[in-house]
């Protein structure tokens, strides 16, 4: 689609051209009772051909949601773009203005209409619950996007009552399931500090820390302990802030290897900090789980080395992933890998788990920041083939054991993030099932797979079946209908 040459444009990746609603989907076996409410997804869907369609980066688009509603054992489907106030501006003129923020494309924008952001920042990162609100998420703006939660329409913007000003939220909040606040973090560049929040199950920030950073380093994601908030910095570097990066189309990533790669702790409590800098450089993008062990911590991970590569490409045009005309690898791939971070001495230890390749980590949230047995997570299965990611995968942290589930045995299907919802009656950490949306290359169209966690490689529970396609992306969470009510 637009460009031969850019898999980000076709394929999995390929954007849809228009917005879907399917009442009653196909569905494959029984979808359990149990689950009442809905999968919220998002991830970007181009709206207009971008200004380099051969360098169209896949964090970049319009930011777009896809919801499964389940209710006693039915379900359907819907997608709306997020009407964010760059694609507000570009459907005004009919085509697109913006460059992209992460990708390279070397274009120069042109100028824009009075009143207009300087930047388009899109909605497809995160959706999450709050208060009672759908929101959709960006790293890169000083608000979220309110969704109504049966429509998906785009409601207006939340921003904690502008509390932050022009500081960046991030796509990637954790709940603490034992004091039910969620934690934030918010970055000013400029100013080059991280603001540490947390905030009530009534939206109201009850603790905030601001701290200085050694670097402008990219804080995708972070996780969290019972005293800690806790940071991987790597050399990535977000120069957001730089006068004209995106307008140019340099895209905000560069890599600074001299700055290395720092284990750096905020204490939720008093925000004293903690800096450990690691003998070798590496990037983690997502984090399963962290949690104390006397005044150790475990933190869970899926880590990529960085290579030596002599003279690196742009970051826009090798990180995840390497475009075609990319040689040379920056980045090795993701693995699993724990690290033990000795709090009192400032040190760190590394194990690694052998085998476990993949990305999208996701655990039972419901003990998040406390000890865990089990992880899920999209996987590269060597003995199949594909397109990247092919199959899902349940990782046991006692046992080290590795179930892997492919869904189809005659060719090779490509999951999403696997979401974990647990049983209202639970009885173990894994009691409970993981939802996961998968595309089918046989029909090029999307299907939301329902699996028993206990009995993870077994056969699916159900397969709801859309007929588009979801393009390949990133991050949502489960909503029941009582978080739904809960405003």
């Amino acid at each position: 689609m637009w460009s031969e040459s850019n898999p980000f444009l076709n394929g999995p990746f390929e954007p849809l051209t228009q917005e879907y609603a399917e009442g009653a989907p196909v569905v494959v076996g029984r979808i359990p009772p149990e689950l009442s409410g809905a999968l919220y997804r998002t991830g970007n869907s181009l709206y207009y051909k971008p200004l380099n369609a051969d360098r169209a980066h896949w964090f970049d688009g319009d930011g777009m949601t896809h919801a499964f509603f389940l209710e006693g054992g039915t379900a359907r489907y819907a997608c709306k773009w997020v009407k964010t106030e760059g694609l507000l501006t570009e459907q005004q003129v009919g085509r697109a203005l913006y460059n992209g923020l992460y990708g390279v494309s070397n274009v120069t924008q042109g100028e824009l209409p009075p009143g207009a952001p300087a930047i388009k920042v899109v909605a497809g990162i995160n959706v999450i619950p709050l208060a009672g609100r759908v929101l959709a998420l960006h790293e890169l703006e000083s608000h979220y996007w309110e969704l109504d939660p049966e429509t998906l329409e785009t409601i207006g913007t939340f921003d904690f009552n502008g509390r932050f000003g022009n500081k960046l939220l991030t796509a990637h909040p954790h709940v603490d399931p034992s004091t039910g606040e969620t934690l934030f973090v918010a970055q000013d560049y400029k100013a080059q500090t991280v603001t540490c929040f947390a905030v009530d199950g009534t939206g109201n920030v009850t603790s905030e820390h601001t701290v200085h950073m050694d670097s402008l380093a990219w804080i995708h994601d972070f996780i969290f302990s019972k005293d800690w908030f806790i940071f991987f910095l790597s050399p990535l570097l977000n120069n957001i802030a730089e006068e004209g990066v995106v307008a140019q189309g340099k895209g905000v990533l560069s890599l600074d290897k001299s700055v290395g790669t720092r284990i750096f702790l905020v204490n939720r409590h008093d925000g004293s900090t903690v800096m450990i800098r690691q003998e070798s450089d590496f990037q983690i993008t997502h984090f399963l789980n962290a949690y104390q062990e006397g005044d150790k911590i475990v933190v869970d991970a899926c880590i990529a080395d960085l290579l030596a590569v002599p003279d690196a490409p742009p970051i826009g045009e090798v990180f995840p992933f390497a475009f075609p005309h990319v040689s040379t690898p920056v980045f090795g791939s993701a693995r699993m890998v724990r690290t033990l971070i000795d709090v009192h001495n400032s040190r760190s230890t590394q194990s690694s788990f052998e085998g476990v390749v993949g990305e999208f980590l996701r655990t039972n949230e419901a003990i998040s920041g406390t000890k865990h047995r089990f992880g899920y997570l999209a996987l590269v299965d060597p003995e199949k083939g594909g397109q990247g990611f092919n199959s899902l995968a349940k990782f046991d942290f006692e046992t080290r054991a590795v179930q892997v589930q492919g869904v189809e045995q005659r060719y090779s299907m490509i999951p999403g993030e696997p979401i974990f919802v647990p049983h209202p009656s639970a009885e173990s950490e894994d009691h409970g099932w993981i939802l996961a949306v998968w595309w089918d290359p046989a029909r090029n169209a999307s299907e939301l797979v329902i699996l028993d966690a206990r009995a993870f490689d077994q056969e699916p529970v159900a397969r709801v079946k859309i007929n588009n396609r979801i393009p390949l992306a990133f991050h949502g969470n489960w909503i029941s209908r009582s978080q739904l009510k809960s405003r």
